[in-house]
């Protein structure tokens, strides 16, 4: 059997040629590699080890702020539960979050919120809702300049894909109304007295986010029970 000559050197005077076999030197790369992945995989894990500490140590940081009453971190808690970034996924904390920061009147919250009510995360699936939310970031200017980029973003695909039909049913709510689906995590539809249009309860085609040529030019017709603008 032929065999394969590897130069090595020893601390004699001397340099010799040491005889390997083919299966020796399978043998011999076959441990290095081994070795080379055991590495890999040990600095993998490590790196996981700290970036999950890492991540843990963040959350718990943002925690305690959001229960001090700090919007900012009250938004950042409910998008990590939103997304599962540091912690388990969990839609019915997020939305819990993000009402608390929406109370406060933080954009970010409510442009977040929009998305879960457009996709259906943890609560029923309303584009219509999802629309309006988007609507009031923009029309509110809530928000930095990224938050409006996101906003817009959103409000304009809602305009894309929502029937016309459903956009301006969606007009002819009231604010009342949209936070009365927002506590009741998109369960309750039902209007109720108290949020159909009153004098102090306009429709949102009729309220202040209007110049005078874009309400002019709302000449659809609201459905019932929101056909009768507040007297």
């Amino acid at each position: 059997m032929p065999h394969c000559f590897l130069k090595a050197k020893f601390h004699s005077p001397h340099s010799q040629l040491i005889p390997f076999t083919s299966q020796q030197i399978t043998c011999i790369t076959m441990k290095f590699e081994t070795g080379r992945l055991v590495f890999r995989v040990l600095t993998v894990g490590l790196f996981a080890f700290i970036t999950c500490s890492a991540n843990a140590s963040d959350f718990a940081h943002y925690e305690k702020l959001a229960n001090d009453g700090d919007v900012a971190a009250m938004t950042e808690l409910a998008l990590r539960y939103h997304q599962g970034t540091g912690v388990t996924q969990n839609y019915q904390k997020a939305y819990d979050w993000y009402l608390k920061a929406i109370e406060k009147g933080d954009g970010d919250a409510l442009n977040n919120i929009g998305v879960m009510h457009r996709d259906g995360l943890g609560v029923p699936k309303n584009e219509k809702i999802a629309y309006l939310l988007f609507l009031a970031v923009h029309m509110e200017s809530l928000g930095d300049e990224s938050t409006q980029m996101r906003a817009n973003r959103n409000l304009r695909r809602a305009m894309k894909e929502l029937p016309q039909v459903q956009l301006h049913e969606a007009l002819s709510y009231t604010w009342p109304y949209v936070v009365q689906i927002l506590k009741s995590r998109g369960k309750d539809l039902k209007p109720s007295p108290g949020v159909l249009p009153a004098k102090d309860r306009p429709r949102i085609r009729d309220n202040g986010w209007w110049i005078d040529s874009e309400r002019a030019a709302m000449k659809f017709e609201s459905p019932t029970p929101w056909d009768k603008p507040g007297t």
